[in-house]
């Protein structure tokens, strides 16, 4: 008798919305990922070509899709992505209380930064002539540290506008 009491009182509460804030059901109609390439399978990612892979990489970049890296770690690039160096200046990290990394994809030529609060790609930068090892990927980051300081303040312009949409 108690469990179908316990049953129907669930029950009663979920349809009155009680036990579900309001916005646990918007949330189902809106998307995961503004990057709906993310919503591929690992297997499906790791077919594109480098050209759509570098777009995508862009998009993430651009949409700060929450949890982003694990599909650009495991499936698009399966240990291709080079770890160049921590992020030590505040200034081209969302978060200066964060540690981040700069991330090099030979494949595409493409840097980017992580934003760990989200576990995504803060911002991306191109990096043509960048190289080919660790060290000359570190050269062209402190040659181009302006190129990187101006695409971090974008993503924190960007990051910030869509905080006061929110309000």
């Amino acid at each position: 008798m108690m469990h179908t009491f316990a049953r129907k009182f669930l029950s009663l509460a979920l349809g009155m919305g009680l036990l579900a804030p309001a916005f646990a059901y918007a949330a189902s109609d809106m998307p995961m990922h503004a990057t709906e390439e993310l919503q591929m399978s690992c297997s499906q990612l790791r077919k594109l070509s480098s050209e759509e892979k570098a777009a995508i990489v862009e998009k993430i970049g651009h949409n700060m899709d929450a949890n982003a890296l694990r599909p650009i770690f495991r499936c698009m690039f399966p240990g291709k992505v080079k770890r160049v160096a921590v992020v030590t200046y505040n200034d081209l990290k969302m978060n200066p209380k964060d540690r981040e990394f700069l991330y090099y994809i030979p494949e595409t030529e493409q840097f980017f930064v992580t934003c760990k609060s989200m576990n995504t790609i803060a911002y991306v930068t191109n990096g043509e002539a960048a190289g080919s090892n660790s060290r000359e990927w570190r050269a062209y980051f402190q040659s181009n540290r302006s190129m990187f300081a101006e695409a971090a303040q974008m993503a924190k312009d960007m990051m910030q506008e869509m905080m006061e949409m929110m309000q």
